[in-house]
Parts: structure tokens; sequence; C-alpha cells
């Protein structure tokens, strides 16, 4: 339940941002990182992340033209390249959207939150994503809109 409504609030957003719009820019790029992990090697696995990414996928793509990157049970290295990726390929007319659903963690004792990729071992913080890590990867994007 909390899956659709995290949907249902991306699409209220996307709503509201494409609504007053009139003709995008010819250079106007629509991207979308999408992850979603099931298989989880030392944890619990999910059962519903990786519908629900697909699921998004297909909103964002079929309702709003976005061009879409879907990863099922990514590594952290997985995860990174891609947001790497995206530092060299979008220009300042370019939306990102990174969609997330899998594990993740709050630390209370450093006061940061991860994500964690399928093969995150929860008493080794190693292959964690924090969300500084995040941050600081789309900080270097040129691109006008991101919303995680």
């Amino acid at each position: 339940m909390k899956q659709l409504l995290r949907i249902n609030a991306a699409i209220i957003f996307l709503s509201a941002i494409t609504a007053g719009q009139t003709a995008a820019p010819a250079r106007e790029r629509k991207v979308a990182l999408i992850i979603g992990n099931d298989g989880y090697r030392y944890v619990t696995p999910q059962k519903t992340a990786a519908n629900d990414a697909r699921a998004m996928q297909a909103i964002l793509h079929d309702r709003y033209g976005f061009e879409t990157t879907l990863l099922t049970d990514a590594t952290r290295s997985q995860i990174m390249a891609a947001l790497s990726a995206w530092r060299r390929t979008l220009g300042p007319e370019s939306s990102l959207l990174i969609y997330y659903a899998g594990h993740g963690y709050a630390d209370p004792a450093v006061d940061e939150s991860y994500w964690w990729p399928i093969d995150a071992k929860p008493e080794d913080n190693s292959e964690w994503i924090s969300a500084d890590d995040i941050t600081k990867g789309v900080k270097a994007l040129s691109a006008r809109h991101v919303l995680i």
C-alpha cells in the first residue's frame, strides 16, 4: 500500500510540473532511473519492490514520455554506475526522476539514511548507499529538474 501511495504521489507531482507547460524545448529530455530490489542475499527478500518499479516504469514511459532505465536486484556498483552515466549525458534542459523500492536503513548513530542494494549486509555498511552519496551525485548533474 505504501508503494502505491508513493507511485500516486509521483504521478501527482509529475502532473503538477507538466500541467502549465506548452510545447517542450527541442532539447528537453525526461529520463528516469527506476530501481526495484527484491532478491536480497543477506536480509529478508522483498515481495513487491521489483513489480512496483516495473509499474512505475510503465507509467513514466507510457503516460509521461520518459526514457527509462530499470534496475532490478541491483548492486551498489550498478546503481552508482547508472547515476554516474547521467552526469555525462544530461543537459541543462533535462529532467531526472529517481525511484527506489527496496530495503533501507536510517542510522541514528550518524544521522544518515541508506539504500540497501541486494548485496548489503546489515552488520557491514561498505555496500550501503548513503543519502549523501545520492545527493552529491545529483548535484553534479546539469539537469533542470531532479526528483528522488
